[in-house]
């Protein structure tokens, strides 16, 4: 599986998103990988307004078959890489 940041994630959130893929990859149970030409993209997103901490959204193909994922994380929701990581990985 592979996915690209949406090119206005700042930086701290592209290492939280680091830190889940890696924590994802060492179980063995999944192998994701940063790929430029992904079409699945991480995002964030936020406010105080929301109590939201993430959206994950799945494109299916018309069999039920996974075309594509997207996560968007609340910036102000994640304090930290430990919740970030929580989110990353059930994506």
């Amino acid at each position: 599986m592979e996915y690209k940041h949406d090119s206005s994630i700042e930086i701290a959130y592209k290492t939280y998103t680091t830190i889940g893929v890696t924590g994802s990859n060492n179980t063995s149970a999944v192998s994701i990988v940063q790929l430029s030409t992904s079409g699945n993209v991480v995002k964030t997103y936020g406010g105080p307004d929301s109590s939201t901490v993430a959206i994950a959204t799945i494109w299916n193909t018309p069999t039920g078959h996974l075309n594509r994922w997207g996560g968007n994380g609340n910036r102000t929701a994640i304090q930290n890489s430990g919740t970030d990581t929580h989110i990353r990985t059930k994506v």
